[in-house]
């Protein structure tokens, strides 16, 4: 899997690509062009990602130290 770095282009034979970059939070714009078979080059085409910071809730657990002891009633048949 291929590292994207600014001003670096990376070309690839397969119509996806996956990365797994770990952006710092800010925007980024991607630029991507495509060539044909007959050398045929798209006109780019940018987008811009938004990478926000992640806020994690603490987790909360029920207190597991307390023992509940079950009730149990007889079965009264009828």
């Amino acid at each position: 899997m291929p590292v994207l770095e600014p001003g670096r282009t990376v070309a690839t034979r397969e119509p996806t690509l996956r990365v797994e970059n770990r952006l710092a939070p800010g925007s980024y714009v991607f630029r991507l062009t495509v060539l044909d078979a007959a050398r045929n080059e798209s006109a780019p085409v940018e987008l811009t990602v938004r990478v926000l910071r992640a806020v994690i809730d603490p987790v909360i657990r029920p207190d597991l130290g307390t023992i509940v002891q079950p009730v149990i009633r007889p079965v009264i048949p009828r």
